[in-house]
């Protein structure tokens, strides 16, 4: 028996645990039955490298939906720190749009790629009558229809060539957003001028102007955004990248979710959902795998994509270490440790990975799991799912305790100045 079992191969494993085991004892929703069913036909096709590739494909389409957002507004108006700010690139980092460039206008149409997710390009439009793109032929000169929606932005009061584009958007389905830039800037200004109102009411006030203004040329009723490109956690650009995430529909919305930095609860529970969705996946990704080391790197890459998505990565960590006055034994503790050979004093976040997790089962169940062979399939599928879920839980309540004492840090320091 102990001989048949060494020579079972991958291939025979796996086709007894499609066909052994009832799908729905194992899988929660019918889209997981429907990819188990798909990945079934792959395999009985074109094998097992056919069922690898279509796992791979499936993680990473996130990444081949098209998002394009328009971007249009004068020379000045903060367009290029915004695309930045939008994409998470700093002015200094490869591929960011060129700030300061005063005076210089947008003769083209620019497209600045996410540096995670090629498929999602955020496009520095002309302004409208500027150059070679006259009013009357806008919107087919900066080819409208390929854009998700537009974001329309200004540093001083909107003008009418703003409010036309509006207009004519809203003609063609189009979502659009009005977004005033250099808010923070203004409120100086309006501090230094008018003492006596508050800021709350000073910025009210500017978007109710602008809304005023807006009824006259369009039937739509959009949400103006106050937005600091330099103190994103301030203001409305989180509200902003709500509005778009919020606006996307299915597939889109995943990939833009996916796209956009956790500046927001909703971004971060959004976040967590689509996360969640690519557990089955990845839990049949590692079954899939017979080395035990594969099945670790596969396990340990989706974690720190977790990680990555929620913004308590490395990086990101550090990047925040002066704010939050982290030490290196702070940083530890985001550190994440896996299998009991790696753990210490110091470890951090301890993770089992779900061969780990297989090996710590009772002497009896992992004889029951020997002699009937592709019960290490389905034990390994469980395994893999359970650690999936608990970490991504952990790892989610760890970003919302990170939102929270980063924000709250950034207000002592600026109450402190």
């Amino acid at each position: 028996m102990c001989q048949r079992f060494n020579m079972v191969s991958v291939w025979e494993r796996l086709n007894r645990f499609w066909e052994r085991y009832n799908p729905k004892s194992l899988f929660t929703n019918q889209e997981e039955e429907q990819t188990n069913e798909m990945l079934k036909n792959e395999f009985k096709k074109n094998g097992l490298k056919a069922v690898k590739k279509f796992l791979d494909k499936e993680l990473d389409s996130w990444t081949n939906i098209n998002l394009n957002v328009a971007v249009t507004g004068s020379s000045g108006s903060g367009k290029s720190s915004f695309i930045n700010s939008l994409r998470h690139v700093r002015p200094s980092q490869p591929g960011a749009a060129e700030v300061g460039a005063r005076g210089e206008t947008t003769k083209e149409c620019t497209p600045y790629e996410h540096p995670e997710n090629k498929s999602f390009i955020v496009w520095d439009l002309p302004g409208v009558g500027t150059g070679f793109f006259p009013k009357k032929s806008y919107l087919e000169d900066v080819q409208y229809d390929k854009y998700d929606f537009f974001v329309i932005i200004s540093k001083d009061r909107f003008t009418e060539d703003d409010f036309w584009l509006a207009g004519e958007v809203t003609k063609q389905k189009k979502r659009f957003f009005f977004v005033r830039s250099n808010i923070d800037t203004d409120i100086t200004n309006n501090k230094r001028d008018y003492p006596d109102q508050d800021v709350a009411s000073f910025l009210q006030s500017m978007k109710t102007d602008t809304k005023e203004a807006l009824k006259k040329v369009s039937e739509a009723n959009p949400e103006v955004f106050l937005i600091s490109n330099i103190e994103t956690d301030k203001y409305d650009f989180g509200s902003l990248n709500n509005e778009m995430l919020f606006s996307c529909k299915s597939l889109k919305r995943d990939a833009l979710a996916l796209s956009l930095s956790a500046v927001t609860r909703e971004i971060i529970d959004d976040k967590k959902r689509v996360l969640t969705n690519r557990i089955h996946s990845v839990a049949i990704k590692i079954t899939t795998t017979s080395n035990k080391n594969e099945q670790k790197r596969i396990f340990q890459d989706e974690i720190t994509t977790y990680q990555k998505q929620f913004n308590i990565d490395d990086e990101t960590l550090k990047e925040n270490k002066d704010i939050l006055t982290l030490t290196d034994d702070n940083l530890k503790e985001f550190r994440v440790a896996f299998d009991q050979f790696e753990y210490g004093d110091d470890a951090g976040i301890k993770m089992k990975t779900p061969t780990a997790m297989r090996d710590a089962t009772t002497l009896w169940n992992r004889l029951a799991d020997f002699f009937t062979w592709s019960r290490e399939d389905k034990l390994l599928y469980g395994f893999s799912r359970s650690a999936l879920q608990n970490n991504l839980e952990l790892l989610y309540q760890q970003s919302n305790s990170f939102f929270d004492e980063t924000r709250l840090a950034k207000m002592v320091c600026a109450i402190s100045k």
